[in-house]
């Protein structure tokens, strides 16, 4: 009886809960909403993929700038990063205040000089004038004695006419006082020459002493540039557009050739008083950085002043050496080096590689042709029932593709070919030679890209097979094979993606036992495609023989074309820290509800206490 009341009980609370129980209208417009919301959140993934592609071109594009940057960094011996290049825009500022301070001095030298010139010549002018005018004078005084010792004799002669010996004595008078006139005037040229004389001198003496603080001048700019000469710091500020034979004269005319070299080299500079402050303020703070990342090595470094220019020194193998010269020797160790791993490459290729190794990828090779060709077979043996029919293709890359960092070398397609034509016994001179420049080329390009990993990471790059290779799906239209990735109703589109998958999936568990499960597992299954294509690519996967495992918000599988399928779904309500299972079952043709199986804990507790069931049991 009590068992009995129990149920009744139970009955009329499902009874109540079954007319309360909410209309599902809500419910339903909820369901078309949050579908409508699905498709614009599928555009909207398009979109976001569409974008997605177009960063990651531009990102390639940014590496490649990048790559040429640091390319061009390298053939012009400049660093690459921000700091360095600071420090090399300082000095090639105080390489061009050094060289417009000698310019200047040069161009007030050659005007002081021409000046000099000048004056000398008037100075030469002026002595000329005044021999002349002193020769003038003596040559008046004679005329003048002679005038007069004409007139005496005149005066003593006996029987000369009067009248003539006063006409010429007016002559000789006023002849006299001509020469006395001219006397005055040569005698205040004289004067005026001798103070242009005395003042030419004086400009003489004074041009003298600046000509000889300019050549002093002029000798202590040479003196710098030379001490950046010394330095090494001209081919440097430069970029080795202007370079110093080590047995270059110091005397002014080479050294002024070489100023206005420098000069027209670095015309681009900026040479103004605030870039100046401003690559002085920042000296200290980028040397800091310089000493701080050598320490981390267990180097040092330090500033040399040279009068106002600032020599940055490294401590290299208990030796100073300049930022240049210790680039130019770390790179000459580098080429050794890499002289010294490439021999070490060699004779790895010749005395393994050759052998071990081209055999392991010959046999890789040939075992991937043949599990395409059975990918192939199980496509051949199963199509679709649209009659669309599909291939795998295994292609090499071709010559300057490139794949996982990789560009794929000349002669891959001839290697291959060589690899699965004839084993290595088989193999002439010439097959060795080119199957073993082919690996070495791989290794270095691996090491040119991953300069700093270890080799056996660079060879294990190098000799991956799988970045030599593409996977092309094709489809056989009009007679031939063509590009399966085309315009197609969105059913052939999805039949193109999946049937490949389902096909390399079935091929590989052909290497298992019979009765073992096909596993494979699909999540948020064939979304956005529309039934008829749901339907098909369902088909396919029983055609295939796969026990797939599904998850779908939407995606039942109950199509004709599926023999069987169980089906688990999960219902929750909101504000409800619960999910509800309903379990159905797919026969081919009827979707049928399946009983709940019994927990452990109804397992165990028998019948009678199973038919009870929980007090506060509800349905959802």
């Amino acid at each position: 009886m009590q068992a009995l009341q129990r149920l009744d009980q139970r009955e009329h609370r499902i009874r109540e809960e079954w007319r309360t129980q909410p209309e599902d209208g809500p419910l339903r417009t909820a369901y078309a909403e949050e579908a409508s919301a699905l498709r614009a959140l599928e555009s909207q993934t398009e979109r976001t993929e569409a974008a997605r592609r177009a960063l990651e071109a531009r990102s390639h594009e940014a590496a490649e700038q990048r790559q040429q940057r640091d390319e061009l960094a390298a053939d012009l011996a400049l660093p690459s990063a921000d700091e360095p290049l600071a420090a090399v825009a300082r000095a090639v500022e105080t390489y061009g205040a050094g060289i417009r301070e000698l310019t200047r001095a040069l161009r007030d030298q050659r005007r002081e000089q021409l000046r000099l010139e000048r004056m000398r010549q008037d100075l030469e002018q002026a002595r000329a004038e005044a021999r002349q005018a002193t020769a003038d004078a003596a040559t008046a005084e004679r005329n003048a004695r002679n005038a007069e010792t004409q007139r005496d004799t005149l005066r003593e002669t006996i029987g000369a006419d009067v009248a003539e010996l006063e006409q010429r004595l007016a002559e000789v008078e006023r002849r006299q006082a001509e020469l006395k006139s001219e006397r005055q005037s040569l005698g205040q040229g004289r004067t005026r020459i001798a103070r242009e004389v005395g003042g030419l001198e004086a400009d003489i003496s004074n041009g003298e002493q600046q000509l000889v603080a300019i050549g002093d001048q002029r000798a202590v700019a040479i003196t710098r540039l030379r001490e950046l000469a010394d330095a090494g710091l001209v081919p440097m500020a430069t970029a080795d557009r202007v370079t110093v034979d080590p047995e270059l004269s110091w005397a002014p005319e080479p050294a002024v050739l070489l100023s206005r070299r420098m000069e027209q080299a670095l015309a681009e500079v900026d040479e103004s008083d605030t870039a100046w402050q401003r690559h002085q303020k920042g000296l200290h703070q980028h040397f800091a950085v310089l000493q701080g990342a050598l320490g981390r090595h267990g180097h040092d470094a330090h500033i040399e002043q040279q009068d106002d220019l600032l020599l940055v020194r490294i401590i290299f193998q208990g030796r100073h050496h300049g930022p240049d010269a210790l680039a130019a020797q770390l790179a000459r160790e580098i080429e050794r080096r890499r002289e010294l791993l490439t021999a070490r490459e060699r004779e790895l290729v010749e005395n393994y590689l050759l052998d071990e190794v081209a055999s392991h990828l010959q046999l890789r090779l040939m075992e991937t042709e043949r599990q395409v060709r059975q990918i192939n077979d199980e496509l051949a043996e199963r199509p679709t029932s649209t009659g669309m029919r599909l291939r795998i293709q295994w292609q090499p890359l071709a010559e300057g593709q490139q794949a996982a960092g990789l560009t794929a070398p000349a002669g891959l397609e001839i290697t291959r070919n060589r690899l699965l034509r004839q084993s290595m016994d088989a193999w002439s001179a010439d097959d060795r030679r080119a199957v073993g420049e082919f690996i070495q080329g791989r290794i270095r390009e691996a090491r040119e890209t991953d300069s700093a990993g270890a080799l056996t990471d660079v060879l294990e790059r190098a000799l991956d097979y799988r970045h030599w290779h593409r996977f092309v799906v094709e489809r056989w239209q009009n007679g031939r094979w063509r590009p399966a990735y085309g315009p197609a109703s969105g059913g052939e589109r999805a039949l193109v993606i999946t049937l490949p998958l389902f096909a390399a999936a079935a091929s590989h568990y052909e290497s298992a036992q019979p009765a073992a499960p096909r596993l494979i597992m699909l999540d948020e299954v064939f979304a956005g495609v529309d039934d008829d294509a749901r339907a098909k690519s369902m088909g396919l996967l029983a055609q295939f023989d796969l026990d797939a495992m599904m998850t779908s918000e939407r995606e039942w599988g109950c199509y004709p074309e599926v023999p069987g399928l169980a089906i688990a779904q999960l219902i929750r309500r909101e504000g409800i820290d619960a999910v509800y299972v309903s379990r159905w079952r797919w026969d081919g043709a009827h979707r049928i509800r399946e009983s709940d199986p019994q927990t452990p804990m109804e397992a165990t507790a028998g019948p009678e206490k199973a038919a009870e069931g929980p007090a506060t049991e509800e349905l959802f």
